[in-house]
């Protein structure tokens, strides 16, 4: 079963606990996502630096 995943899905998504893992297959996918601002969003982890980092290159998105 965990071979045909690979040979049907594009995108492959994990839950671990609380987070969701996605994976994708296709690099047209992975070139949409990583060209666009818009679907770009740091993690909620990045709010705990913001205070000492500000809105620099580092945490900015």
């Amino acid at each position: 079963m965990y071979g045909h995943s690979f040979e049907f899905d594009r995108i492959i998504k994990v839950w671990i606990g609380p987070k969701l893992l996605i994976f994708l297959l296709d690099p047209r996918d992975v070139e949409i996502i990583l060209s666009s601002h818009v679907y770009i969003d740091k993690s909620s982890e990045y709010k705990f630096f913001q205070p000492w980092l500000g809105n620099g290159l580092l945490i900015s998105t």
